[in-house]
């Protein structure tokens, strides 16, 4: 067998394949004790069952009835009357599934992922008695002990109030309410990167090279300095990390960004200086209008 999870499309197949009733078994080794509940554990008659608010759903006429469980196994009823109602499944009880057909058991693992007792995404082998079946199967008949009704009952119960969280000792309630009070933060990243014009480049190589050497930038110089601008955005592009913080009780945002990166106006003037004062005339440049002048102050008058 191939394993299946319990979204696949052949689980989903195999789950209204007609059922095919295996013999008539018995409920588990008594001496054992009951599944999911202690020993002793009844339910009390016209009682809401155990740690939960579904007992009257299960009242169903006012005498006991036998009628075969979704385990193939016959199955007694739970009747109404002023006796109190003992669990019907004990422990090992959940083995006769092992002698389902493949048919008849495949329907039942459908009917249990259904339920979420098989829950969605586990692995089984479909129309096997592996692990994942037989504990889902087993905590069926801990729901069922709870409420003192049949897997059938327990089954149909779950599949038409979906809404209901089983516990780990097989009782059920209302779902887990997962709303929580505590504000929610996310951060959020964008990054740009910055482009460059040649009329971009050619502002800031003439304010560079009239600085530095007196002159206008050459177009030579200009187009360089263009494709220099350009790689170095591209190499380190502008980061904004925005994080945003929200009360689910009033459902106010705030959010504060944080900008890091990328190249400013102030990097653009540096680029464009460190070109100038590679031009092969800015040495001779500098020390005509530097070094020369300084050397002729310290020499002083020659006449």
């Amino acid at each position: 067998m191939v394993a299946r999870s319990s979204d696949d499309p052949a689980a989903k197949y195999l789950n209204n394949l007609p059922t095919v009733a295996a013999p008539a078994a018995g409920q588990g080794d008594t001496s054992k004790g009951p599944i999911g509940v202690p020993k002793g554990y009844t339910v009390p008659a016209g009682s809401t069952g155990h740690e939960g608010d579904y007992g009257d759903y299960f009242r169903k006429g006012g005498h006991a009835t036998v009628s075969q469980g979704v385990s193939g196994m016959d199955q007694l009823e739970v009747p109404t009357g002023p006796a109190s109602h003992a669990p019907l499944y004990s422990k090992g009880a959940q083995d006769v599934i092992r002698n389902l057909s493949v048919e008849s058991l495949a329907r039942l693992q459908g009917q249990l992922a259904q339920v979420g007792l098989i829950s969605k995404g586990s692995k089984f082998r479909v129309g096997v008695p592996d692990p994942t079946t037989m504990s889902a199967y087993t905590k069926l008949l801990a729901v069922a002990n709870n409420y003192a009704i049949s897997d059938t009952q327990a089954l149909d119960f779950l599949k038409t109030n979906p809404q209901v969280s089983i516990k780990a000792d097989g009782s059920v309630g209302p779902a887990a309410d997962t709303t929580s009070t505590e504000p929610s933060t996310t951060t959020q990243t964008s990054t740009s990167t910055a482009s460059f014009t040649g009329l971009d480049a050619r502002t800031a190589a003439m304010s560079a090279f009239q600085s530095a050497l007196g002159r206008d930038a050459k177009p030579k110089a200009i187009k360089a300095l263009h494709k220099a601008l350009n790689a170095y955005a591209a190499a380190n592009p502008s980061v904004t990390d925005t994080t945003s913080t929200t009360d689910p009780v009033s459902g106010h945002t705030d959010s504060k960004s944080v900008q890091h990166g990328g190249i400013d106006a102030g990097g653009v003037q540096q680029i464009a200086q460190d070109a100038a004062r590679a031009a092969p005339d800015f040495a001779e440049t500098q020390a005509a209008t530097q070094y020369m002048p300084a050397l002729l102050r310290a020499i002083g008058p020659t006449v």
